[in-house]
């Protein structure tokens, strides 16, 4: 658990986009999802520096990189890996199972939120509670309710 985030995360500035990559977004579109409600806001302008209890939290990490999420109601990210494109490139990662994601919940778990990891489902989490994997996982965020999902997402490269 995950606890003194000192951030007002509802209040950052959320770019809303769709996500990154085209060739899934040609997936899911083929598969009959509204690309639409694939819409997530991020915001990526906080550094590691500003957040010591993350850094603290992470220290078996490096080269740790944030973003802050919200996924608003009907929203959602269907199942999907991570091939950490940028990331990989920025810190020349060729072993994709070097790089840790974690997903810190920033608040208590509310009606329609959820993460899906390979064969799981998480629900019912507590504020600063965290998913974590490696590599290209299988995963999805889904906002079936009627509030604001936020969360944090940590990425680093184990040492």
């Amino acid at each position: 658990m995950l606890k003194n985030i000192d951030i007002d995360f509802k209040n950052v500035p959320y770019e809303f986009e769709l996500f990154r990559d085209t060739e899934q977004l040609n997936v899911w579109k083929n598969a009959g999802h509204n690309i639409e409600n694939t819409r997530i806001g991020i915001n990526q302008s906080f550094d590691i520096s500003q957040l010591e209890s993350i850094k603290e939290h992470f220290s078996y990490l490096s080269n740790i990189g944030i973003c802050f999420h919200v996924l608003t109601p009907g929203n959602y990210l269907p199942e999907h890996r991570d091939y950490y494109g940028f990331y990989a490139n920025k810190y020349n990662i060729t072993d994709l199972n070097q790089i840790e994601r974690s997903v810190v919940f920033l608040e208590n778990h509310k009606p329609g939120h959820f993460l899906t990891v390979e064969n799981s489902v998480y629900a019912n989490w507590s504020a600063g509670d965290i998913c974590t994997w490696q590599g290209t996982k299988l995963h999805s965020a889904i906002n079936l309710g009627i509030d604001n999902r936020y969360t944090l997402q940590v990425t680093g490269i184990l040492c």
